[in-house]
């Protein structure tokens, strides 16, 4: 199952996202120079997935910051696993990739980067939960 969060970056809203066992509300930010953006997180026993998508403006001429996995602890604190910088010239980011499996639990995926437009510049940052506990109980038709 894979776990997105989707950015509709026209206004302030509030946004329901549904999964198979809950409602969660979110608050999505409005920025100047993003059109839309997408990114989501599956993690596995191998392999952590994940997909980013920024679509800037016309106006922006690049985009860049840095994707970073944390994995939930003992403690229930996030822990920084895993980072990778990315980096696209244009108005469009987009990238697929995986990062080693750091075993069962809460994982969640950020970004933090910057969008670069003619005249100007704004932070952008995008954020994604799933755990693999939940991921195994679905895939195999129960309900965590």
């Amino acid at each position: 199952m894979v776990t997105s969060f989707s950015v509709p970056t026209f206004a302030y809203e509030t946004v329901c996202k549904e999964t198979r066992t809950e409602q969660t509300k979110v608050t999505t930010p409005r920025y100047a120079y993003v059109s839309s953006a997408f990114l989501a997180v599956d993690p596995s026993s191998s392999e952590i997935a994940y997909e980013i998508m920024i679509d800037g403006i016309l106006d922006v001429t690049s985009i860049s910051g840095t994707l970073t996995l944390y994995k939930e602890g003992a403690s229930g604190r996030f822990e920084k696993k895993a980072s990778k910088s990315l980096r696209t010239s244009g108005e469009q980011l987009e990238s697929y990739g995986t990062f080693a499996s750091y075993g069962s639990g809460n994982y969640r995926l950020t970004f933090t980067g910057t969008v670069y437009a003619n005249g100007g510049s704004e932070p952008i940052t995008l954020s994604t939960e799933d755990s693999l506990l939940k991921y195994i109980k679905i895939k195999y038709g129960r309900d965590p």
